[in-house]
C-alpha cells in the first residue's frame, strides 16, 4: 500500500446541483506541512492551474468551491484511492 500527501479541489456545478472531487498525483508530499507551505509560497499559480483543469476537463462550467492538501492511500488492486485528512487552505476567498 503507498500513499502521499496530495491536493485535492472540489468544484461545483455553476448551472446545478453537486459537486466533483479531484486529486492531484502530478504533486505528491511526505507531510501535511510541506504541501501547506508550497500552497502558500504557489497560492496564485495553483488556483489558477486548478481552474484552468476545471475548464479542460469538465463538460459543464464548474465553479471552484475548495482546495486543501489530503492524505491518499492507493492499494495494489486498483481500487480508487482512499482520501482522509483533508485539511482546506483555499475557500472560494480572493488570494
Amino acid at each position: 500500500m503507498k500513499w502521499a500527501i496530495v491536493f485535492y479541489a472540489i468544484f461545483g456545478y455553476v448551472e446545478g446541483s453537486g459537486t466533483e472531487t479531484n486529486i492531484s498525483y502530478g504533486l505528491t508530499f511526505n507531510h501535511h506541512e510541506t504541501c501547506m507551505s508550497f500552497f502558500e509560497d504557489n497560492k496564485r499559480q495553483v488556483i489558477e492551474g486548478v481552474k484552468t483543469y476545471a475548464e479542460t476537463n469538465y463538460e459543464y462550467p464548474m465553479q471552484l468551491l475548495e482546495v486543501g492538501c489530503a492524505h491518499a492511500t492507493i492499494t495494489p488492486d486498483n481500487e480508487p484511492p482512499e482520501v482522509t485528512m483533508e485539511m482546506p487552505l483555499w475557500n472560494g476567498e480572493k488570494v
